[in-house]
Protein backbone atom coordinates (compact mmCIF):
# COMPACT_ATOMS: atom_id res chain seq x y z
CA UNK A 1 0.00 0.00 0.00
CA UNK A 2 1.02 3.30 -0.93
CA UNK A 3 1.36 6.14 1.13
CA UNK A 4 -0.09 9.60 0.69
CA UNK A 5 2.27 11.79 2.14
CA UNK A 6 0.67 15.36 2.22
CA UNK A 7 -2.96 14.55 3.17
CA UNK A 8 -4.34 10.84 3.80
CA UNK A 9 -7.11 10.90 5.52
CA UNK A 10 -10.34 9.46 4.24
CA UNK A 11 -12.78 10.75 6.68
CA UNK A 12 -11.91 13.14 9.89
CA UNK A 13 -13.43 14.60 12.45
CA UNK A 14 -12.06 17.75 14.74
CA UNK A 15 -9.66 18.16 12.18
CA UNK A 16 -7.73 15.08 13.62
CA UNK A 17 -5.58 12.74 11.45
CA UNK A 18 -4.80 8.95 11.99
CA UNK A 19 -1.65 8.44 13.80
CA UNK A 20 -1.26 11.64 15.16
CA UNK A 21 -1.06 13.42 18.60
CA UNK A 22 -4.70 15.75 19.54
CA UNK A 23 -3.55 19.36 18.98
CA UNK A 24 -6.42 20.99 20.85
CA UNK A 25 -6.69 24.08 22.29
CA UNK A 26 -5.00 25.20 25.33
CA UNK A 27 -4.05 23.04 28.50
CA UNK A 28 -1.60 22.40 31.05
CA UNK A 29 1.47 23.05 31.02
CA UNK A 30 5.31 20.75 32.15
CA UNK A 31 8.52 20.69 31.51
CA UNK A 32 10.11 20.35 28.29
CA UNK A 33 13.09 21.16 25.61
CA UNK A 34 14.41 23.58 23.24
CA UNK A 35 14.53 27.06 21.60
CA UNK A 36 12.83 28.27 18.94
CA UNK A 37 14.82 28.04 15.43
CA UNK A 38 16.17 31.42 15.33
CA UNK A 39 17.77 31.17 19.10
CA UNK A 40 19.80 28.04 18.53
CA UNK A 41 22.95 27.70 19.87
CA UNK A 42 25.21 25.19 21.20
CA UNK A 43 25.13 24.59 25.16
CA UNK A 44 28.18 23.15 27.30
CA UNK A 45 27.54 20.93 29.84
CA UNK A 46 26.90 21.92 33.19
CA UNK A 47 26.13 25.42 31.63
CA UNK A 48 22.60 25.54 33.41
CA UNK A 49 21.26 22.81 35.89
CA UNK A 50 18.07 21.35 34.58
CA UNK A 51 15.82 23.53 37.05
CA UNK A 52 16.74 26.36 35.34
CA UNK A 53 16.31 24.89 32.23
CA UNK A 54 13.03 23.84 33.10
CA UNK A 55 12.11 27.60 33.86
CA UNK A 56 12.96 28.79 30.49
CA UNK A 57 10.81 25.88 28.90
CA UNK A 58 7.80 27.05 31.02
CA UNK A 59 8.18 30.86 30.45
CA UNK A 60 8.62 29.84 26.48
CA UNK A 61 5.97 27.30 25.45
CA UNK A 62 3.19 25.29 26.52
CA UNK A 63 1.63 22.04 25.22
CA UNK A 64 -1.32 19.88 25.97
CA UNK A 65 -4.16 18.42 24.64
CA UNK A 66 -7.93 19.06 24.99
CA UNK A 67 -9.71 16.21 23.25
CA UNK A 68 -12.84 17.57 21.66
CA UNK A 69 -15.44 15.87 19.69
CA UNK A 70 -18.64 16.79 17.61
CA UNK A 71 -21.52 14.89 18.56
CA UNK A 72 -24.59 16.32 18.08
CA UNK A 73 -25.29 18.98 15.83
CA UNK A 74 -22.98 22.34 16.72
CA UNK A 75 -22.07 20.70 20.64
CA UNK A 76 -18.98 20.41 20.90
CA UNK A 77 -18.08 17.90 24.21
CA UNK A 78 -14.30 19.09 25.39
CA UNK A 79 -12.78 16.35 27.77
CA UNK A 80 -9.42 18.00 29.25
CA UNK A 81 -6.42 15.79 29.47
CA UNK A 82 -3.39 17.38 31.15
CA UNK A 83 -0.57 16.09 29.75
CA UNK A 84 3.00 17.76 29.88
CA UNK A 85 4.79 17.26 25.96
CA UNK A 86 4.64 21.21 25.91
CA UNK A 87 8.16 21.60 24.89
CA UNK A 88 7.41 19.98 21.94
CA UNK A 89 4.31 22.85 20.65
CA UNK A 90 4.94 25.20 17.68
CA UNK A 91 8.46 23.57 16.11
CA UNK A 92 8.58 23.03 12.72
CA UNK A 93 10.17 20.23 10.40
CA UNK A 94 13.89 21.18 9.54
CA UNK A 95 15.18 20.51 5.95
CA UNK A 96 11.67 19.57 4.08
CA UNK A 97 13.43 18.98 1.08
CA UNK A 98 15.61 16.32 2.35
CA UNK A 99 13.12 13.69 2.37
CA UNK A 100 9.63 12.54 0.65
CA UNK A 101 7.35 10.00 0.67
CA UNK A 102 5.51 8.96 -3.11
CA UNK A 103 2.71 10.97 -2.72
CA UNK A 104 -0.49 8.94 -4.39
CA UNK A 105 -3.38 8.96 -3.35
CA UNK A 106 -4.12 5.90 -0.70
CA UNK A 107 -6.62 3.83 -2.43
CA UNK A 108 -8.67 1.30 1.12
CA UNK A 109 -7.82 -2.29 -0.10
CA UNK A 110 -10.62 -3.27 2.59
CA UNK A 111 -13.86 -1.33 3.48
CA UNK A 112 -13.75 0.69 6.87
CA UNK A 113 -16.30 -0.15 9.84
CA UNK A 114 -18.78 2.31 10.51
CA UNK A 115 -18.06 4.93 13.71
CA UNK A 116 -20.54 2.48 15.40
CA UNK A 117 -18.52 -0.67 14.43
CA UNK A 118 -15.09 0.53 15.16
CA UNK A 119 -16.14 2.11 18.56
CA UNK A 120 -18.45 -1.39 19.33
CA UNK A 121 -14.84 -3.31 18.54
CA UNK A 122 -12.64 -1.28 20.52
CA UNK A 123 -15.51 -1.68 23.73
CA UNK A 124 -15.85 -5.46 22.80
CA UNK A 125 -11.69 -5.91 23.42
CA UNK A 126 -11.66 -3.79 26.38
CA UNK A 127 -14.67 -5.45 28.33
CA UNK A 128 -14.67 -8.98 27.18
CA UNK A 129 -11.32 -10.17 25.91
CA UNK A 130 -10.36 -12.46 28.77
CA UNK A 131 -9.78 -15.33 27.21
CA UNK A 132 -7.07 -16.95 24.37
CA UNK A 133 -9.99 -17.40 22.03
CA UNK A 134 -11.24 -13.85 22.39
CA UNK A 135 -8.57 -12.46 21.87
CA UNK A 136 -7.50 -14.04 18.95
CA UNK A 137 -10.68 -13.14 17.00
CA UNK A 138 -10.52 -8.78 18.49
CA UNK A 139 -6.79 -8.34 18.40
CA UNK A 140 -3.56 -8.32 16.66
CA UNK A 141 -1.35 -8.60 19.15
CA UNK A 142 1.82 -8.48 17.75
CA UNK A 143 4.51 -9.70 19.47
CA UNK A 144 2.46 -9.57 22.93
CA UNK A 145 1.71 -13.19 23.89
CA UNK A 146 -2.45 -13.25 24.53
CA UNK A 147 -1.71 -13.83 28.48
CA UNK A 148 -0.11 -10.45 28.39
CA UNK A 149 -2.81 -8.84 26.16
CA UNK A 150 -5.40 -10.05 29.35
CA UNK A 151 -3.33 -8.89 31.94
CA UNK A 152 -2.81 -5.83 30.58
CA UNK A 153 -7.06 -5.47 30.22
CA UNK A 154 -7.41 -6.58 33.88
CA UNK A 155 -5.00 -4.33 35.06
CA UNK A 156 -6.12 -1.27 32.78
CA UNK A 157 -9.18 0.13 35.32
CA UNK A 158 -6.18 0.66 37.85
CA UNK A 159 -3.58 2.26 35.50
CA UNK A 160 -6.10 4.73 33.80
CA UNK A 161 -9.58 4.58 35.93
CA UNK A 162 -12.59 3.79 34.79
CA UNK A 163 -13.79 4.02 31.43
CA UNK A 164 -16.18 6.98 30.88
CA UNK A 165 -16.82 6.78 26.73
CA UNK A 166 -16.00 5.78 23.47
CA UNK A 167 -15.29 8.11 20.45
CA UNK A 168 -14.69 7.45 17.52
CA UNK A 169 -11.51 9.71 16.09
CA UNK A 170 -10.72 9.06 12.45
CA UNK A 171 -10.53 7.08 9.55
CA UNK A 172 -7.24 6.88 6.86
CA UNK A 173 -3.99 5.51 6.30
CA UNK A 174 -0.95 6.43 8.36
CA UNK A 175 2.63 4.53 8.26
CA UNK A 176 1.15 3.36 4.95
CA UNK A 177 -1.56 1.70 7.02
CA UNK A 178 -5.42 1.72 6.50
CA UNK A 179 -6.68 2.65 9.88
CA UNK A 180 -9.62 3.62 12.18
CA UNK A 181 -8.62 5.35 15.37
CA UNK A 182 -10.87 5.06 18.48
CA UNK A 183 -10.31 7.23 21.71
CA UNK A 184 -10.81 5.61 24.76
CA UNK A 185 -11.48 8.59 27.51
CA UNK A 186 -11.24 7.21 31.54
CA UNK A 187 -11.46 8.86 34.72
CA UNK A 188 -9.30 8.20 37.69
CA UNK A 189 -10.45 10.06 40.88
CA UNK A 190 -10.61 13.72 39.21
CA UNK A 191 -8.48 13.33 36.18
CA UNK A 192 -9.26 11.95 33.03
CA UNK A 193 -6.92 10.15 30.63
CA UNK A 194 -6.89 8.55 27.41
CA UNK A 195 -5.43 5.89 25.38
CA UNK A 196 -5.87 5.64 21.00
CA UNK A 197 -6.97 2.20 20.31
CA UNK A 198 -5.76 1.80 16.36
CA UNK A 199 -7.57 -0.59 14.05
CA UNK A 200 -6.62 -2.40 10.99
CA UNK A 201 -7.77 -4.94 8.69
CA UNK A 202 -5.57 -8.23 8.67
CA UNK A 203 -4.41 -9.91 5.14
CA UNK A 204 -8.19 -11.11 4.76
CA UNK A 205 -9.83 -7.80 5.92
CA UNK A 206 -11.05 -8.59 9.21
CA UNK A 207 -10.94 -5.53 11.23
CA UNK A 208 -8.75 -5.88 14.75
CA UNK A 209 -7.74 -3.73 17.01
CA UNK A 210 -3.42 -3.27 17.10
CA UNK A 211 -3.07 -3.83 20.78
CA UNK A 212 0.85 -2.97 21.28
CA UNK A 213 0.25 0.47 20.25
CA UNK A 214 -2.75 0.50 22.31
CA UNK A 215 -0.42 -0.46 25.55
CA UNK A 216 2.06 2.05 24.09
CA UNK A 217 4.52 -1.15 24.42
CA UNK A 218 8.28 0.01 25.10
CA UNK A 219 11.00 -2.69 25.40
CA UNK A 220 12.46 -2.63 28.34
CA UNK A 221 9.96 -1.07 31.14
CA UNK A 222 10.71 2.87 31.10
CA UNK A 223 12.50 2.06 34.07
CA UNK A 224 14.85 0.04 32.72
CA UNK A 225 15.10 2.52 29.97
CA UNK A 226 16.11 5.08 32.25
CA UNK A 227 18.72 3.31 33.96
CA UNK A 228 22.06 3.88 32.54
CA UNK A 229 22.80 0.35 32.39
CA UNK A 230 20.14 -0.25 29.34
CA UNK A 231 22.13 -0.10 26.09
CA UNK A 232 18.90 0.15 23.32
CA UNK A 233 15.24 0.03 24.00
CA UNK A 234 12.23 0.13 21.47
CA UNK A 235 10.20 2.70 22.06
CA UNK A 236 6.78 5.14 21.35
CA UNK A 237 7.72 8.31 21.78
CA UNK A 238 5.71 11.83 20.82
CA UNK A 239 8.45 14.14 19.59
CA UNK A 240 9.77 17.23 18.16
CA UNK A 241 12.11 19.30 16.89
CA UNK A 242 14.84 20.59 19.62
CA UNK A 243 18.36 22.34 20.29
CA UNK A 244 19.58 20.68 23.37
CA UNK A 245 23.59 19.80 22.15
CA UNK A 246 25.64 19.13 24.54
CA UNK A 247 28.44 15.67 26.18
CA UNK A 248 29.01 13.32 22.73
CA UNK A 249 26.39 15.32 20.88
CA UNK A 250 27.78 18.68 21.48
CA UNK A 251 28.53 19.27 17.31
CA UNK A 252 25.55 20.72 15.76
CA UNK A 253 27.14 20.04 12.36
CA UNK A 254 27.10 16.17 12.49
CA UNK A 255 23.84 15.78 14.45
CA UNK A 256 20.55 16.65 14.84
CA UNK A 257 18.10 16.90 17.90
CA UNK A 258 14.53 15.94 18.63
CA UNK A 259 12.92 15.87 22.24
CA UNK A 260 11.22 12.87 23.21
CA UNK A 261 8.54 12.30 25.41
CA UNK A 262 5.63 9.55 26.40
CA UNK A 263 2.83 9.93 28.56
CA UNK A 264 3.79 6.83 30.93
CA UNK A 265 6.75 8.33 32.21
CA UNK A 266 7.19 12.06 33.03
CA UNK A 267 10.90 11.85 32.53
CA UNK A 268 11.68 13.91 29.07
CA UNK A 269 14.35 12.04 26.65
CA UNK A 270 16.77 14.00 23.94
CA UNK A 271 17.13 11.79 20.83
CA UNK A 272 19.82 13.01 18.21
CA UNK A 273 20.42 11.41 14.82
CA UNK A 274 23.44 11.64 12.44
CA UNK A 275 22.92 14.51 10.19
CA UNK A 276 22.06 12.64 6.81
CA UNK A 277 21.40 9.48 7.81
CA UNK A 278 18.67 7.19 7.34
CA UNK A 279 17.18 7.64 10.52
CA UNK A 280 17.46 11.85 9.55
CA UNK A 281 15.82 11.71 6.68
CA UNK A 282 12.66 9.65 8.28
CA UNK A 283 12.79 11.95 11.16
CA UNK A 284 12.23 14.86 8.99
CA UNK A 285 9.72 13.28 6.68
CA UNK A 286 7.58 12.37 9.52
CA UNK A 287 7.73 16.00 11.33
CA UNK A 288 6.57 17.30 7.66
CA UNK A 289 4.05 15.42 7.45
CA UNK A 290 2.91 16.32 10.86
CA UNK A 291 3.25 20.03 9.74
CA UNK A 292 1.34 19.61 6.76
CA UNK A 293 -1.52 18.41 8.74
CA UNK A 294 -1.47 21.40 11.36
CA UNK A 295 -0.47 18.65 14.17
CA UNK A 296 2.37 20.27 16.22
CA UNK A 297 3.95 17.24 17.54
CA UNK A 298 4.97 13.80 15.63
CA UNK A 299 4.96 10.09 17.44
CA UNK A 300 7.21 7.54 16.26
CA UNK A 301 8.04 4.09 16.80
CA UNK A 302 11.80 3.99 17.13
CA UNK A 303 15.08 2.01 18.19
CA UNK A 304 17.36 4.22 20.64
CA UNK A 305 20.95 3.38 22.02
CA UNK A 306 22.41 4.84 25.12
CA UNK A 307 26.26 7.04 23.42
CA UNK A 308 29.07 6.83 26.14
CA UNK A 309 29.81 10.03 28.26
CA UNK A 310 25.85 10.71 27.01
CA UNK A 311 23.47 12.20 30.04
CA UNK A 312 21.01 9.79 31.32
CA UNK A 313 18.19 10.91 29.03
CA UNK A 314 20.03 11.86 25.98
CA UNK A 315 19.79 8.89 23.35
CA UNK A 316 20.84 8.21 20.14
CA UNK A 317 18.16 7.34 17.32
CA UNK A 318 19.02 4.04 15.61
CA UNK A 319 16.25 3.01 13.59
CA UNK A 320 13.14 4.83 12.81
CA UNK A 321 10.83 1.88 12.97
CA UNK A 322 7.48 3.56 12.49
CA UNK A 323 5.50 6.83 11.72
CA UNK A 324 3.18 6.65 14.48
CA UNK A 325 2.75 3.35 17.21
CA UNK A 326 1.57 0.73 14.58
CA UNK A 327 4.35 -1.13 13.28
CA UNK A 328 4.79 -3.28 9.81
CA UNK A 329 7.38 -5.43 9.00
CA UNK A 330 9.19 -3.02 6.54
CA UNK A 331 11.16 0.02 8.69
CA UNK A 332 9.43 3.33 8.08
CA UNK A 333 13.48 4.22 7.18
CA UNK A 334 13.46 1.89 4.56
CA UNK A 335 10.24 3.66 2.82
CA UNK A 336 11.92 7.65 3.09
CA UNK A 337 13.55 8.07 -0.47
CA UNK A 338 16.59 10.54 -0.39
CA UNK A 339 15.40 13.52 -3.02
CA UNK A 340 18.41 14.97 -5.34
CA UNK A 341 17.97 18.47 -3.13
CA UNK A 342 19.65 17.83 0.32
CA UNK A 343 19.41 20.69 1.89
CA UNK A 344 19.33 19.87 5.55
CA UNK A 345 18.71 22.97 7.01
CA UNK A 346 20.72 22.71 10.28
CA UNK A 347 23.30 25.43 10.95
Amino acid sequence: MKGDGVQRGVRKRSGRSAGSAPAIGRVARMPGTGLAKGERRTRRRGERDNQGRTARWNARLTLGWSIGFAVIAAALVVIAVVLWLKPLLGRKADGGELAVMPKVRVVSRFPSPSEAEAVGLVQQVIERARDVEAVGRWVDRGEMTSLEVVGFLEGLAELDGKVERYQWIASGDANDLQLEVVVVISKKGDEYSYREAFLRPDDKGVWKMDFPSFARQVKPSWKEIHDEKTRKAFVRVYLGDDTYYNGPFLDESKWVCYGMATLDDKRLMVGYCEVGSKQHRAMLEILRRSAAKQQRVGSATLEISRVEGAESRQFQITKVIAEGWVTQEEAFEDRVKETQALDLGIQ
